[in-house]
């Protein structure tokens, strides 16, 4: 059965293990930073399938502002109020699971 969960600390391995399935390493979001993400209150949303984690979906709450700094270190440490945009970077999904 495939459902979403809502991924925590407790789950970073599990995180790690799709982030580097799905990207290659320059662009891959380390250990470090995705501890970094989950601890500043970003949520992560898994796919998972028969208790396999095939999928995950990183989102931060941000001022619509921010999109224009995707790819700025700063758009990830920094939190303008009042939020008003939901921003989901990326949608990871692991082909070799699609049925």
């Amino acid at each position: 059965m495939t459902k979403i969960i809502k991924l925590g600390l407790k789950d970073l391995d599990r995180i790690v293990q799709v982030e580097r399935a799905a990207f290659i390493p320059p662009i891959q979001a380390t250990r470090e930073k995705i501890q970094a993400r989950l601890k500043k209150g970003h949520t992560y949303l898994g796919i998972e399938d028969s208790g396999k984690l095939i999928g995950t979906l990183a989102c931060r709450k941000a001022f619509l502002s921010q999109i224009l700094l995707i790819f700025n270190k700063d758009f990830w440490n920094k939190r303008e109020e009042p939020v008003r945009t939901v921003i989901s970077i990326p949608l990871d999904i692991l082909l070799s699971n699609q049925y």
